[in-house]
């Protein structure tokens, strides 16, 4: 029998401060851990884009311009003296599950600084998390979502806060003043949508339907059949499901043969008409939309497509391929601005090196020598000028107008600049054609 029990206490007491001693110890080596993968010297990328799923017939030259822009990095000295490392793909399947398997396989990398992906707006809301929370940033060139944030997250496509005003005034600029839409039910497509609607709304239009359907669904007669009185109808949706759509608006005789339809960069894809209509791929013809551009310069001049086509002559380019690149180059440009690899120091340079105040550059290399002058700079890449906000968000965006002709796309008229006016989140945006 035990005669002081004070002693045993004291003695478990002794025992439990050890443990947490313990636990504290090897939460600071975690911590510290951490520390060396965000620092190591070397800037380390990887991939996660789609190969598979909805956004399959998109991802792979998305792959291949990042493989670009790192070739041209590293051709131009690499970052912080060493070249850049990129990593294989891991493949979302555009699908969140999967993408979350997929991230934390390249989160087991510890030197990993930067992923670029997704491509989907649902996809990132997955993953955005648990990438930022283990101190690794993420740019995506594709993302719109306007709600979509991350205290490591950034990415080189502008918001839905922009690209909705942008499709609005093309359908009003086109005599469209009665406009139902329809889109997918997920982050893309109720926002894009929402600020396309509120966009129309203010300039007078109305809009008598909006539906979201459920882009897992199989039959659509119901939803398509309330766009049927309007003059001009919105389709925001992926090429899988929004074909079903597309044939579904066919057989109801409300078509874009018998009635305009305008859509976004979601089904600019140029495989669109036959997956609708193997046997008539022309039957989306006349399909309108708005679309990210590539609107800037690369190389020692060059256009980006024109670099690409060098680079990769199988590459069919499209959209958010100049994106992609430009996620790569203002990463490297803010890393070696920031003279670190750590993903926090990097997004709190984004804004000083392409808002405006330095010389203008359009590739890494002639940005690079400007740093190492000492010089500030504004880079405007292969997608133009972004004008990073604190929030990682591009301040401005430039759009091109497109459609389907003999099923194929096709770029009507100039690019054009929306950019969100101080304070605004977008809301009220200024839109001006690119000089």
């Amino acid at each position: 029998m035990n005669r002081n029990p004070l002693l045993k206490l004291s003695a478990l007491f002794a025992v439990f401060a050890l443990a947490v001693a313990a636990c504290s110890s090897s939460t600071d080596d975690a911590g510290d851990e951490a520390e060396k993968r965000a620092s190591d010297g070397i800037l380390t990328i990887a991939t996660l884009l789609p190969t598979t799923g909805q956004l399959a017939s998109f991802g792979p030259d998305m792959i291949k311009a990042v493989q670009f822009a790192v070739q041209e990095v590293n051709a131009a000295g690499g970052v912080l003296g060493k070249d850049v490392k990129l990593e294989a793909n891991a493949d979302t399947g555009t699908d969140p599950d999967t993408a979350g398997s997929a991230a934390d396989s390249l989160l087991s990398n510890a030197n990993l600084n930067v992923i670029i992906g997704a491509a989907a707006s649902g996809v990132s809301s997955a993953v955005v998390d648990k990438i930022g929370g283990d101190g690794v940033g993420q740019c995506s060139p594709s993302n719109t979502a306007a709600d979509l944030s991350g205290d490591l997250y950034w990415r080189t496509a502008p918001s839905d806060d922009l690209q909705g005003p942008a499709l609005a005034e093309f359908v009003i600029s086109d005599g469209h003043t009665k406009v139902s839409i329809l889109a997918r039910a997920d982050d893309y497509g109720k926002g894009l949508a929402g600020t396309v609607k509120d966009s129309l709304e203010s300039s007078g239009a109305t809009v008598p339907e909006f539906v979201t359907y459920d882009p897992e669904g199989s039959d659509f007669s119901a939803d398509v059949s309330k766009m049927k009185g309007a003059d001009a109808v919105v389709l925001i949706a992926f090429p899988e499901e929004g074909a079903k759509v597309e044939q579904e608006m066919i057989k109801q005789g409300i078509g874009p043969a018998d009635m305009p339809q305008f859509t976004a960069d979601g089904l600019q894809a140029d495989d669109f008409g036959k997956v609708v209509d193997p046997s008539n791929p022309n039957v989306v013809d006349g399909i309108k939309g708005t679309a990210p551009s590539a609107g800037g310069t690369g190389s020692e001049g060059a256009t980006f497509e024109e670099g690409f086509k060098a680079f990769d002559a199988d590459a069919a380019g499209g959209a958010f391929t100049p994106q992609a690149y430009d996620c790569v180059v203002a990463t490297a440009l803010a890393a070696e601005a920031a003279q670190s690899d750590d993903a926090e120091k990097i997004k709190a340079e984004l804004p000083k090196i392409t808002g405006g105040g330095g010389e203008k550059c359009t590739d890494f290399a002639s940005c690079k020598k400007l740093l190492d002058q000492g010089e500030e700079i504004d880079y405007d890449g292969a997608s133009g000028a972004l004008e990073f906000q604190s929030d990682g968000n591009p301040g401005e965006g430039t759009y091109e107008k497109w459609q389907f002709a003999n099923a194929d796309v096709e770029t009507i008229g100039e690019p054009f600049v929306i950019k969100a006016e101080a304070g605004s989140g977008g809301e009220t945006p200024e839109a001006s054609p690119t000089s």
